[in-house]
């Protein structure tokens, strides 16, 4: 573990917080929502270590580093590779963490099992995007591993909650809706960045971030051959890294699309990207609370998204985006037919989802509140244990 230099030459004096990840490279809107929230936490108040059970990129890991917070590397190749866990094992006998904050499934469950294991005083339980009832394993470990420890678990939507509550049987009173928030968007020359993607200067870039098979790309590019004849010249990026990259590849050339459509991969600029954009879509057919429409609403995008999980909660169908049934390509393409040709409800859309995103999405708040659930916790443990103390026979 590298220790900031930075910090006092006393650590006990602030909150030890640790937060568990799968990985950071390639990784979607939860990771980087733990990223941004770690860094933004008070260095005064915590002292920040966060452990990466399998892979990090270089620019995760510098970037963290420059931040003051100690990094942790497993580098674990598989989720059967159980032996990389006793380095962090070692870590915490010797660190003893105040909190512990995981983030997705995996790394909540490990987050149980160390938790326990150390006798962490505070465990939270980031559910990013719940949407698992077919998943009955999952369920189990949710049930009778994760909730029974974790001192709250986290849900990104109302609509999660609910879910969790009804499918899972999770006792409501462990469930705080904390819904994803982003730093302001920064403006800049989109120039540089149409002359590397050989975008034409009076095109339309339509966004698509997010490309696991969730995400349901395959949708949007059935729904692109519908789109031959809009007024607009257009193009479509999809942005992150996905296992079926390749399949959808085949599909945007089996169905004659494949000039319409670039797929970047994994990009550590993302915002950049969505200044470059017109228009943001989200095809999925399951979500939480997309850190990727909040993103199309900082950067004043019209969104067109699938009406599933918490998006119809953050954003009103007609006026700050335009909603479809999931799995209807069809629809989604009637969707965007209006936004690609109507330039007057581009804008009016993208306002009105700017203004609330900087109403209800706000980062700063999501830090706020992230660090008072800490505190509430961490005081609720500390009375229990001094309760306990009194009432324990002389």
């Amino acid at each position: 573990m590298e220790v900031d230099p930075r910090a006092p030459d006393d650590p006990r004096d602030r909150v030890r917080v640790l937060y568990l990840l799968d990985k950071a490279q390639g990784g979607g809107g939860a990771e980087r929502l733990a990223l941004s929230v770690l860094q933004r936490l008070d260095p005064a108040r915590y002292d920040r270590s966060i452990c990466f059970s399998r892979t990090v990129g270089g620019v995760p890991r510098e970037m963290l580093r420059s931040s003051g917070i100690n990094v942790t590397l497993l580098e674990r190749k598989s989720r059967y590779d159980f032996l990389p866990w006793i380095k962090l094992f070692r870590i915490g006998r010797r660190k003893k963490f105040d909190v512990i904050h995981s983030h997705k499934h995996g790394s909540n469950f490990w987050g149980a099992v160390m938790s326990t294991i150390w006798r962490t005083p505070v465990f939270v339980a980031h559910e990013h995007s719940w949407s698992y009832s077919g998943d009955k394993f999952r369920i189990l470990v949710d049930r009778l591993l994760i909730a029974p420890r974790a001192t709250r678990m986290i849900a990104v939507s109302d609509a999660d909650r609910d879910a969790m509550i009804a499918v899972e049987k999770i006792d409501p009173s462990r469930i705080v809706v904390l819904p994803n928030g982003i730093p302001p968007a920064d403006a800049g020359d989109t120039a540089p960045l149409r002359e590397e993607l050989g975008i034409e200067s009076d095109a339309l870039v339509v966004a698509c971030v997010g490309a696991r098979p969730e995400k349901r790309v395959d949708i949007l590019l059935r729904a692109l051959p519908l789109l031959r004849d809009v007024d607009s010249t257009f193009r479509v990026l999809v942005i992150g890294a996905s296992s079926v990259e390749r399949e959808l590849r085949d599909l945007s050339a089996e169905l004659r699309v494949a000039d319409l459509v670039t797929f970047l991969g994994f990009r550590g600029d993302v915002p950049s990207l969505l200044n470059l954009a017109d228009i943001g879509v989200i095809s999925s057919d399951r979500e939480g609370s997309p850190l990727a429409l909040l993103e199309y609403m900082a950067a004043e995008c019209a969104i067109v998204a699938t009406s599933v999980g918490g998006i119809p909660r953050m954003v009103e169908d007609g006026e700050e985006a335009l909603l479809v049934e999931p799995n209807d390509p069809e629809a989604l393409a009637g969707a965007l037919r209006r936004v690609l040709n109507d330039s007057e409800l581009r804008r009016n859309l993208s306002r009105a989802a700017r203004r609330r995103q900087l109403r209800d999405f706000s980062l700063d708040d999501v830090v706020a509140k992230t660090a008072d659930l800490y505190e509430t916790c961490l005081g609720a443990a500390t009375s229990s244990r001094r309760s306990r103390r009194i009432r324990r026979p002389a």
